[in-house]
C-alpha cells in the first residue's frame, strides 16, 4: 500500500510480520535446505556452535511432543 504526500508516494506493507516471517522462512527453506525442516534443524543442532541451553532442548522437545500428538 501506499499514500501520497505531495508529490512523493509513501509505501509501507500490508502483510502481519508474522506472515512475512513465515515466506521468508519457507523460502529458506526450500533455497538451502531442498525444502526440508528436518534438515535445516538438525544443521543448527548438530552445529558445535550452536549453543542450545537444557530449557531450548526441553522446549523443542516439548514442541515435537505435541506435533506427534496432533
Amino acid at each position: 500500500m501506499h499514500e501520497k504526500k505531495g508529490r512523493q508516494f509513501i509505501y509501507f506493507t500490508v502483510s502481519q510480520h508474522s506472515t512475512t516471517g513465515r515466506i521468508v522462512f519457507e523460502n529458506m527453506l526450500k533455497t538451502f535446505f531442498k525444502g526440508s525442516l528436518t534438515d535445516a534443524v538438525a544443521t543448527f543442532i548438530n552445529d558445535p556452535e550452536t549453543e542450545l541451553t537444557k530449557e531450548e532442548l526441553e522446549e523443542l522437545e516439548a514442541i515435537v511432543k505435541k506435533a506427534k500428538q496432533q
